[in-house]
């Protein structure tokens, strides 16, 4: 409102709203908005299910694991890499959490015109998915080599080394010293249920919210991430010293923001303000 007053004095260069205090006051704005926003990924999860991703490379046993998560028989299991071209997403619930599990096909380079788009499908899973469940197989000492590709994606995950009824005890008990593997045999069901004790953990660390109001609509989310980047381009032109016509642009679209969630923020309103504190037109 008293950026607005000062548009009415440009001729005069006066200046009702203190600068120091307008910053003061949007940076604690910005610190209230943060862990609001930062609520939606568990209240999304909360309302729509935690997407899992399962990823690896082909042969990795990301079906089996899937079947055996879902205890039935999903997806179609073979020896034969790259059977699974497409992805396969089914859900359950542990513990009151629901886990959306989306099996993907093999992560390779390959020449095969309808694997390659199962493979680039398989990337975008991943890139959407709240938590990834990346495999490979113990029996062939590519721990190494995979954790460095489970890293590359940036979001939670778990190494998951498959296969170790194909192992022998001392490979399984070097893996098992890893804080981020876990071992299982998904064709025996064996860690299965250790797994989803991890799963719930993850969750535990990565999705608990740390606000008291939590936001599960995506149209909110949207409009606090509008709202919140306007004022962090107010505090960038009070940086810069700019004239409060150009503040008022970004605070005004910030209000409008915050308006689409609480109710409109009208003209009148501001007016209310410079009124009910400025005696105009003495």
């Amino acid at each position: 409102s008293l950026i607005e007053l000062e548009w009415d004095f440009a001729e005069e260069d006066v200046e009702f709203a203190d600068r120091l205090h307008l910053e003061s006051l949007i940076q604690k704005i910005i610190t209230h908005i943060s862990p609001i926003l930062e609520s939606f990924k568990y209240g999304n999860a909360v309302k729509n299910g935690i997407p899992v991703t399962i990823a690896g490379k082909p042969n990795a046993g990301k079906s089996t694991l899937l079947n055996a998560l879902l205890k039935e028989e999903r997806a179609i299991v073979s020896e034969i890499a790259g059977t699974t071209r497409d992805s396969i997403e089914d859900e359950i619930v542990i513990e009151g959490i629901t886990f959306r599990f989306i099996d993907t096909a093999g992560l390779r380079h390959t020449e095969d015109v309808i694997e390659k788009i199962g493979v680039e499908k398989s990337y975008e899973k991943i890139k959407s998915a709240a938590i990834l469940l990346y495999l490979f197989d113990a029996s062939l000492n590519e721990y190494a080599e995979e954790s460095k590709t489970a890293e590359t994606f940036g979001i939670p995950y778990l190494l998951l080394g498959n296969k170790i009824d194909m192992c022998s005890q001392a490979v399984v008990d070097e893996l098992s010293k890893i804080e981020t593997v876990h071992v299982l045999s998904a064709k025996n069901k064996n860690g299965i249920e250790e797994l989803k004790t991890k799963l719930l953990q993850l969750v535990a660390k990565n999705f608990t919210s740390q606000s008291s109001t939590i936001v599960t609509n995506a149209r909110h989310f949207e409009s606090l991430k509008t709202a919140k980047e306007s004022l962090e381009a107010v505090l960038e032109g009070l940086s810069q010293h700019i004239t409060g016509d150009f503040l008022s642009l970004d605070i005004k679209r910030s209000l409008n923001a915050l308006g689409e969630i609480t109710g409109e923020i009208t003209n009148d309103e501001i007016l209310g303000t410079i009124f009910g504190k400025f005696c105009i037109g003495k």
